[in-house]
């Protein structure tokens, strides 16, 4: 098979080559070597990963993360009486040994 001149092409606004062959017979095995392609950002995988999640996930996703925030919330925040405070609990204890000025 023949591989025949790159030509320049754009495909959405971005320049590429073109390569074509021809007469390329059935079962023929073909290696190609891709080199200088730009590699994907983080937030590039990071959508491409939340967009593939099917959308009937999405629900009970959210759901479990409430309920774990929930849940975390609950256990590490200060816990308080909710008993009334008495004036004895509050103030310190009179002595009648004391003398009195």
């Amino acid at each position: 098979a023949d591989i025949g001149a790159a030509h320049p092409v754009s495909i959405g606004e971005r320049p590429y080559r073109l390569i074509e062959a021809a007469d390329i017979e059935r079962g023929a095995r073909i290696s190609l070597s891709l080199t200088d392609l730009p590699r994907a950002t983080l937030s590039d995988r990071a959508t491409a990963t939340l967009t593939a999640i099917p959308y009937h996930y999405t629900a009970p996703a959210l759901l479990t993360l409430f309920l774990t925030a929930l849940i975390i919330f609950a256990l590490v925040r200060p816990r308080t009486s909710n008993a009334p405070a008495t004036p004895a609990q509050d103030a310190p204890a009179a002595r009648d040994d004391a003398p009195s000025t």
